[in-house]
């Protein structure tokens, strides 16, 4: 008998070593430093004046990694996110001890964006809405349908951003929080960083996959999201304060970064991954610049004042 018992006992050990978290991604939707409201007055960074009054987007293909390296990607899974209603989504059950990062795609991945709307039940994201989130079978989905107005409010601005070109993956570093047991990986999302780099007081529309379409999905995946209180009390630098040359810049040289304020105190690189591959002063980071590889690369430059500015880089051979 005593015999049966150790034996039923080691049976079941194993079942209690993997323990699971349910994790579940909050998004805060802010406008700048507030929170996000339709109609509420904003202004990128060319200084054109904007609200919001339609914005719904679809996140896709949500990985997270986790333990040295270990990766999951939720099967199966979207959001089209609503800023109007808090976005809490459970990502479900799994054996995580120390998250490191998440990572996701705006819009509809190619294999599911020429799919058909109405095979999903009326419930699931992808099944057919009101107003449409779909262009028709040949284009697929809307990744991003942005409307508002601008300049004296007259103006109506519209894009609507597709087409399997434009889906791109990003990754957010990220160790989460703890609340009640459960893992919450929580995101800001500024949407006023949505339209950086985009004329929008002449009264645009671009429902499309080039031009502004394409440098709004590109916004999303660069600047729209950050860990949660990363960046409270930053302000970002004017953009056209600050310069990296030359950019794109052949494999094996080194770049100059400039500041007309020269007040840069700190510069970081990170790879499209969102791996940190240098950090330093000004002076060291582009020194070090003749080692980077081919490839996308995202400058963060800090000031003495505490504001920041991001650059892209390009790595060309």
């Amino acid at each position: 008998m005593k015999k049966q018992l150790y034996f039923l006992v080691l049976l079941t050990l194993p079942l209690f070593s993997i323990a699971q978290t349910n994790v579940t991604l909050k998004i805060n939707h802010k406008l700048g430093n507030q929170p996000f409201n339709f109609s509420q007055d904003a202004t990128n960074n060319q200084g054109d004046p904007f609200e919001v009054t339609r914005l719904e987007y679809y996140i896709a293909e949500i990985k997270l990694t986790y333990d040295g390296g270990m990766d999951t990607t939720i099967q199966d899974f979207w959001i089209l996110v609503d800023p109007s209603n808090v976005t809490n989504a459970s990502l479900g059950s799994f054996s995580i001890t120390n998250l490191e990062s998440v990572s996701f795609g705006i819009g509809v991945q190619s294999s599911v964006n020429h799919l058909d709307p109405s095979s999903y039940a009326a419930n699931h994201p992808l099944a057919p809405k009101s107003p449409s989130m779909h262009w028709g079978w040949s284009a697929g989905y809307r990744f991003v349908a942005m409307e508002g107005t601008a300049a004296s409010k007259s103006d109506i601005f519209q894009i609507h951003a597709l087409g399997d070109a434009n889906y791109q993956i990003q990754t957010i570093q990220t160790v989460g929080k703890t609340q009640g047991g459960d893992l919450v990986i929580e995101l800001d999302a500024d949407y006023e960083r949505a339209l950086e780099n985009i004329t929008i007081n002449a009264g645009l529309v671009n429902h499309g996959s080039n031009g502004e379409a394409a440098t709004l999905l590109d916004n999303f995946k660069d600047h729209v999201f950050s860990e949660a209180g990363s960046s409270i009390g930053l302000v970002e630098r004017a953009y056209n304060s600050v310069s990296i040359y030359p950019n794109p810049v052949l494999s094996g040289a080194s770049i100059q970064i400039e500041d007309s304020f020269n007040k840069i105190i700190k510069v970081k690189i990170v790879d499209i991954t969102g791996k940190l591959v240098l950090e330093g002063k000004r002076i060291e980071v582009e020194s070090e610049s003749n080692n980077l590889i081919e490839g996308t690369y995202m400058v963060s430059i800090e000031f003495a004042d505490g504001s920041f500015s991001n650059k892209k880089l390009l790595i060309t051979q």
